[in-house]
């Protein structure tokens, strides 16, 4: 029976061609929107993930006599004797709008008999130091190493020495651009105390290791790196900060930020789009072949009447359905692709200008998208058509032929 439901199927089909080709190029159209959507949000995706994390703060709160260079990315602090105390640090974390808050604290040292910055971060709230790695991310940095900013000359795994004893380099940071940043030393809080005890210890102290030694006020900041909430108002939330006495509130690029919102915006509205179209296609297919029903009412009388039982001409219904939303899914993936090429060479190129890199999925995953979208389409038919085919069936052979002129 299978084979003749087919052939049976193919043949209803064929009687009205034109019809067919406009149903199946319906769902064509809707899965080609579908598969294009999923496959721009997977490459995207990972890239806003990857340009949010390396976006630096929105702003950064200094002590007020701190002078500041501006810079494209708000990653690090800038060389300052002043400082936050731990009490200023939390009032800044509790202001309304205030998704993180890491504090930072830069010294100056000595590492093998050169002068240089080392800066303490606080791996447990960090978002602008961490993110720049990429071999050992995620690992923890120990008390005793430290992560190389991209222009200094340690290596992963080189040893330097600060007061004259070691200190492991964990990785090295990826350039930024920012030269601060790039040419820093960062340890962790813990790390900057046992340097600190390192340095007071160190025989004989020399000029050089007393300078490394001026440590005070270790757990103080000497600036605040803020990261706003997706729905912060910079301008409300740099108004309550700067009620905070003593303090400076720096403002960042905002283009970064708003690029990304807009962003997620276009592809949360290509998602809806897409389900959208999904349920306009079922009801497309459930108002097609409530009219094909209606219009082969003889023919289903005659077939039950010869002794097809309801379950094969409910079978024979929904496979014309399926038959021609498959062959539309199929096609629709043909036309996603055409999307999906004329996306890499518009708004991909737009994306990456502003520095959102698209990375495109694996083959094996386009793949896989493919076969579910053709799958999941003619799914979609089936679940259209079932209401009109199992009405059909409710209906007795004498009421079906009488029903016809």
């Amino acid at each position: 029976m299978t084979g003749i439901t087919f052939r049976l199927a193919a043949q209803g089909l064929g009687r009205r061609p034109v019809r067919t080709l406009l149903l199946a190029s319906s769902v064509a159209l809707a899965v080609a929107v579908g598969f294009a959507a999923y496959l721009i949000g997977w490459s995207v995706r990972g890239a806003l993930a990857d340009t949010d994390a390396r976006a630096g703060a929105d702003l950064v709160v200094v002590p007020g006599e701190t002078l500041v260079n501006l810079a494209q990315r708000l990653l690090t602090v800038q060389p300052t004797d002043a400082t936050l105390d731990a009490r200023t640090v939390a009032r800044i974390a509790a202001v309304a709008g205030v998704a993180r808050a890491s504090r930072q604290r830069l010294v100056h040292a000595v590492i093998d008999g050169r002068a240089a910055n080392v800066i303490a971060f606080d791996p447990a709230t960090d978002f602008t130091v961490q993110p720049w790695l990429r071999a050992r991310a995620g690992e923890a940095v120990a008390i005793d190493a430290f992560l190389a900013g991209a222009r200094t000359p340690a290596s992963p795994n080189d040893v330097v020495l600060v007061c004259g004893q070691p200190l492991r380099a964990h990785a090295k940071l990826q350039p930024t651009g920012v030269g601060p940043f790039d040419e820093a030393h960062f340890v962790s809080f813990a790390g900057l105390h046992r340097l600190a005890a390192l340095c007071a210890s160190a025989q004989p102290r020399t000029a050089l290791h007393q300078g490394a030694c001026e440590f005070d006020r270790l757990d103080e900041a000497s600036a605040v790196l803020v990261r706003l909430a997706q729905d912060a108002r910079a301008g409300d939330v740099t108004f309550a900060l700067s009620q905070i006495p003593g303090i400076k509130v720096v403002t960042g690029d905002a283009t970064a930020r708003t690029s990304r919102d807009a962003v997620r915006m276009l592809f949360g509205g290509i998602g809806a789009l897409a389900l959208v179209a999904g349920t306009a296609l079922v009801l497309l297919v459930c108002l097609v072949f409530s009219a094909i029903v209606n219009e082969r009412l003889r023919e289903i009388g005659v077939l039950r009447a010869i002794g097809a039982t309801p379950r094969q001409v409910i079978d024979l219904v929904l496979t014309e359905a399926a038959l021609v939303t498959g062959a539309g899914g199929a096609f629709g993936v043909v036309l996603g692709g055409a999307m999906l090429s004329i996306f890499a060479r518009s708004l991909g190129f737009h994306l990456e200008a502003v520095g959102i890199a698209v990375a495109w999925p694996p083959v094996a995953t386009v793949l896989a998208a493919a076969a579910v979208a053709a799958v999941v389409s003619a799914a979609l038919g089936v679940a259209g058509a079932f209401v009109p085919a199992w009405r059909s069936q409710r209906r007795e052979p004498q009421a079906l032929l009488a029903a016809m002129p």
